[in-house]
């Protein structure tokens, strides 16, 4: 296996990785599960823009 395909092939492992992992963030975010309050509506909506990046990165691995 030369370097070049082990590259790619540990570039794309580290995209799922972080693509995956942020999902999970966002679900872990919502465990009060309080989605009738509009303070929760809020604070929920800024940290996924927060940590919006994650995904975006993975992406671009």
């Amino acid at each position: 296996m030369n370097s070049s395909s082990f590259t790619s092939l540990a570039l794309k492992t580290a995209g799922i990785v972080l693509i995956v992992a942020a999902l999970l963030d966002y679900v872990l975010l919502a465990i009060p599960f309080n989605f009738l309050d509009p303070q929760f509506q809020i604070s929920y909506a800024t940290q996924v823009v927060d940590r919006g990046i994650v995904p975006l990165v993975g992406t671009g691995f």
